[in-house]
């Protein structure tokens, strides 16, 4: 299991949080999200902290070969909830980690 990164190895990593979320680099999906509030809207793409877009590209191709997009749908793997949200979490001081 991988160990959870403190506020301080985060920030050490990926740089102080931003409103304007210019550490973010788009990611090209292999195959379209849902947006679960509003299902007919697609995503073909999101932003994440430009360290991780190979990571998040492998994971979601990784995704594709795996279930094949049938089954993606039929599991609800396409359902889009959001990525990036400057903000803090729910009842502490600390960023959420939504916020890179």
């Amino acid at each position: 299991m991988t160990k959870q990164l403190t506020e301080a190895e985060v920030v050490a990593r990926y740089g102080r949080p931003s409103q304007r979320g210019d550490y973010l680099s788009p990611v090209v999906l292999p195959f379209p999200l849902r947006v679960a509030w509003a299902p007919k809207t697609l995503v073909r793409s999101l932003r994440c902290h430009h360290l991780e877009t190979g990571r998040l590209a492998a994971i979601f191709a990784d995704i594709l070969a795996h279930y094949g997009p049938t089954r993606i749908r039929e599991l609800g793997i396409d359902l889009f909830g959001g990525c990036f949200s400057y903000r803090r979490m729910a009842l502490h001081n600390a960023w959420s980690r939504h916020a890179w």
